[in-house]
């Protein structure tokens, strides 16, 4: 099994080299992806029968994210590149894509689309960790009202790994089903982190309770291999992409 903790857990071309305004010292400005790649890959992350009616989102580095395509079935996916859940600065090399179902497009993916919108903006990494906690304490963010779904199913991802404080991102194979579970714990299932047993994780600090299904060997493998030109252009894009 990987080391991978889910620190990563807990959202047309353009010009390349395209920039948002400067950040905090040190921090580097997050880049804008080729929009038809970037389509690609964070609707990777659904099922094939519910990617051709998904809403798209593509990330403006001077505004966050803005609708690439609007779609019919409630399903929203981006590529989180403002991970905002760690008291760590921001990074120029996250990449994970998520779809929410309905009800999470209308909860867990608010807090997503306001890092972008702050980083945007200029705050960095701990400033944006710090304003969206605060958030959780008012009416502006809530725990869904009943479960669902946020597949997960890309072929790629790239977050933080390590079970400390590593601050070193990791690029991984690893396709899972996240299921809304506000308060449920792991005693409460009967759940173990990383084991081949649904588990709990709080995605963000005291909030976002899901549990994780990882997709089984079978499904992992035919996601991997039917990606196989995605997951070639996504290295060509970014060395950091590539795995052998």
């Amino acid at each position: 099994m990987t080391s991978w903790s889910y620190r990563f857990m807990t959202g047309l071309v353009v010009l390349a080299g395209t920039r948002g305004p400067a950040l905090a010292p040190q921090e580097p400005p997050v880049e804008a992806m080729p929009r038809e790649l970037e389509v690609r890959w964070e609707l990777s992350a659904l099922p094939d029968r519910l990617r051709d009616s998904a809403t798209a989102y593509v990330l403006d580095p001077a505004r966050g994210y803005v609708v690439e395509r609007t779609g019919t079935n409630g399903m929203s996916c981006i590529i989180v590149r403002s991970d905002w859940q760690f008291d760590l600065p921001f990074r120029s090399d996250i990449y994970w894509p998520v779809c929410y179902d309905v009800e999470g497009s209308a909860t867990h993916l608010k807090q997503y689309l306001d890092a972008a919108a702050l980083r945007a903006k200029g705050m960095g990494g701990r400033e944006a960790h710090r304003e969206i906690l605060k958030r959780f304490d008012t009416a502006a963010y809530r725990q869904p009202a009943h479960a669902g779904v946020a597949y997960m199913l890309a072929p790629l991802m790239r977050g933080y790994s390590g079970t400390s404080s590593s601050e070193i991102p990791e690029t991984i194979h690893l396709p899972h089903y996240m299921v809304y579970a506000p308060n449920v714990t792991n005693k409460d299932i009967g759940g173990k982190y990383y084991g081949q047993h649904p588990f709990m994780l709080r995605m963000s600090p005291g909030h976002d309770d899901v549990i994780i299904f990882f997709a089984g060997s079978a499904e992992k493998a035919q996601i991997i291999s039917e990606s196989s030109a995605l997951l070639a252009d996504l290295c060509a894009y970014r060395s950091f992409l590539c795995i052998k």
